[in-house]
């Protein structure tokens, strides 16, 4: 028993330190220059007996293992062997012994090896695989800690291994920049910036690049000639892939030859002077251009003139189609004078309305002696119109007018436009009517004016005709006015009303009138605690030959019928025709009397009738008149009397004079008082 429990015992003894057991390979760090050895050390660090390894190490193809430089350190080898290659870029490395000896010692420098480091700067780590083998060639565990081995140096980039310029005039300075960036883990130090071409430079040519930092180089180019241009940049550093580093150049320089349209404007009808100008290196010797002008402007034949810069030179223009083609040159070649300014001139009549108009020169040709096209660039213009607009009703409408004046109409015109508008004639189409404004008549942007149009009325009745007005607008030159109207013959009844001294109301009537009246007819209401008959009507002069009647037909209302059996005319033009008393009853009423359903027939029984309803204020009522006050002073006495609730006053003869409430008044020339006066 106590065999089995010794066994178990040491079984687990065994198990516990296998659980324990730690084995460590560990790769050191190195560093250094393109082209140097770093050395590169493993140490082994172990708890178990270890008689055997096997370090496989992939390498990158800028590290390679120095063949040979390979050795086991002497403290921990016990007559250990070592074997090492690169095979495929991986260095692979054997120790072993014979004898199965376990290597000496549990901790320390194993063995260590050389690798040459190549041209490029960056950090690579060593991460081998290993392989612990005890006496009895079994594996053991293990743990491994990596490397790494930094190849330090700095590194160029051109992130911008060419710069065009593109198309560039010459004799000015044109700039683009170049990138260069430190890709290495170093400073970078460029030493020199050279050029292959004298007009070609870098603005600054010897500085620092930081690891990972960029600079930018400004390359200025100062072309003195046309033509093209290729050329190379040349970075010299100390960069570890290339002292020598080079940027291709490329331009395509130009002579500014440029042909420019100037701006104009005017207003409408008017004309403006466009200009030609042309900046130019070379000598021009003709130009040829042409334009495509919109409706509105229309080219002056004849117009076309060569300006100060000529020299021996002639213009010639033809115009088709829309199309304006322009000609300047010189039947001996002479080159156009200077460097800049106007070369040629031509005029546009203006004929639209209010706007921008675009001059966009094309095919373009400004010629050297040698007949080459020089021109590098162009650019249009344009012509501002300024315009009337007028603005004006399609209608004038005259209304009801009668026929004993001449009828009268305003007819306004605004100027909606920017530029003077001007009125210059009218016309009608029918005979009768004309203005009365004199004419032209001129309106300023944003104004208004009025036009006073007359038309001499020959009967009654609608009348209508068209209005032509013609002015400046290019828009609109003729405006079409419909005019219409109506003339009447005025005839109308006229109506008043008084109170008599008995309290009584006469209502006097009378017609006013142009048309011949035969008969009439009218209306009343609003006659109300009264009595009327025909009794109480008195015919006036005028209706001599006339029988007048007055009819009750309702309550209030009553219908008065003036006519003639031979349909004599009523005599005279104006004037009462006649009276009407209303006697009132004990109470005193004041109403409106109201007169309509007029009817003035002439002899063929039209009613010639203008005015369709009138009214008049009338009182009437009992006349007893009460004593109520008195007014007082120096040598006058006044009675004063209530009337129907009216204050009055009257002098010895109990004629009324004016109503008069209660205060101070100058009665005679003296002052008098009305005291608290009672009805």
């Amino acid at each position: 028993m106590m065999k089995r429990l010794l066994s178990l015992f040491c079984c687990m003894a065994c198990l516990w330190c296998a659980v324990q057991a730690e084995n460590t390979i560990s790769l050191s760090t190195a560093s250094g220059h393109p082209g140097d050895y770093a050395e590169v050390e493993a140490a082994l660090t172990n708890t178990d007996a270890v008689t055997a390894l096997e370090i496989i190490l992939p390498l990158d193809d800028n590290l390679t293992y120095e063949t040979g430089s390979c050795a086991l350190s002497d403290s921990r080898s016990d007559g250990h062997q070592l074997t090492a290659a690169e095979v495929d870029g991986t260095l692979r490395i054997y120790v072993y012994s014979l004898t199965q000896n376990a290597l000496k010692g549990n901790d320390g420098t194993l063995l260590s090896f050389r690798l040459r480091l190549g041209d490029k700067p960056l950090t690579y780590a060593l991460s081998p695989e290993v392989v612990l083998s005890d006496a009895a060639a079994g594996s053991l565990p293990c743990e491994v800690k990596a490397g790494k081995v930094t190849i330090l140096s700095p590194e160029l980039a051109i992130e911008t291994p060419s710069v065009d310029y593109g198309r560039v005039p010459i004799r000015s300075a044109h700039t683009l920049t170049a990138s260069l960036r430190n890709t290495g883990n170093e400073p970078l130090h460029v030493s020199d910036i050279t050029t292959d071409n004298a007009e070609l430079r870098a603005k600054e040519t010897a500085f620092t690049i930081d690891p990972g930092e960029s600079k930018y180089v400004d390359l200025e180019y100062l072309p003195q000639e046309r033509g093209t241009m290729n050329a190379t940049v040349t970075v010299h550093s100390d960069a570890v892939n290339g002292i020598e580093q080079a940027i291709g150049v490329a331009a395509t320089p130009f002579s500014v030859n440029e042909l420019h349209v100037s701006s104009a404007s005017g207003v409408s009808d008017g004309t403006v002077t466009v200009n030609l100008e042309m900046d130019n290196m070379e000598p021009i010797v003709a130009m040829q251009c042409g334009f495509d002008l919109p409706e509105e402007l229309v080219f002056v034949e004849g117009s076309a003139k060569v300006l100060s810069r000529g020299a021996n030179h002639t213009a010639t223009a033809s115009f088709s189609g829309g199309r304006l083609s322009l000609y300047a040159y010189s039947p001996d070649n002479s080159a156009f004078t200077g460097n800049n300014g106007g070369i040629l001139s031509f005029d546009l009549r203006l004929n639209g309305s209010s706007g921008y108009y675009s001059l966009t020169p094309t095919d373009v040709i400004l010629s050297n002696i040698a007949m080459e096209n020089m021109v590098s660039a162009t650019s249009g213009g344009s012509v501002e119109i300024e315009s009337p607009s007028f603005g004006g009703s399609d209608m004038l409408a005259f209304g009801d007018m009668p026929i004993t004046a001449p009828a009268i109409a305003q007819y306004d015109v605004e100027n909606r436009g920017s530029a003077p508008l001007t009125v210059e004639r009218v016309i009608f189409l029918s005979e009768g009517y004309k203005v009365n404004t004199a004419l032209p008549v001129e309106i300023a942007a944003g104004e208004s004016a009025s036009l006073q149009v007359e038309y001499e009325p020959q009967s009654e009745g609608e009348f209508s005709t068209t209005m032509q007005v013609y002015s400046n607008d290019p828009a609109e030159r003729m405006k079409s006015v419909t005019v219409e109207g109506r003339i009447f013959e005025p005839n109308q009844m006229t109506m008043s009303a008084s109170t008599a001294d008995d309290g009584n109301c006469l209502l006097s009537v009378g017609m006013d009138n142009y048309s011949e009246i035969v008969a009439v007819q009218f209306d009343l209401h609003g006659i109300v605690d009264a009595t009327v008959d025909e009794s109480q009507m008195t015919k006036s002069d005028r209706l001599a030959s006339h029988d007048a009647v007055l009819t009750k037909i309702g309550g209030s209302d009553y219908r008065v019928l003036v006519y003639s059996m031979n349909n004599a005319v009523i005599t005279g033009r104006s004037g009462e025709l006649m009276n009407i008393a209303i006697a009132g009853q004990e109470t005193p009423t004041a109403t409106t009397i109201t007169m309509d359903n007029i009817v003035l027939s002439d002899a063929k029984g039209v009613n010639k009738n203008s005015l369709q309803q009138l009214s008049v204020e009338a009182a009437y009522g009992d006349d007893t008149q009460s004593h109520v006050g008195e007014i007082t002073a120096e040598d006058t006495a006044v009675t004063v009397y209530s009337l129907n609730g009216v204050l009055l006053y009257h002098n010895a003869d109990r004629k009324v004079i004016e109503s008069l409430p209660a205060g101070i008044y100058i009665v005679n020339g003296k002052k008098a008082i009305v005291g608290e006066l009672q009805q």
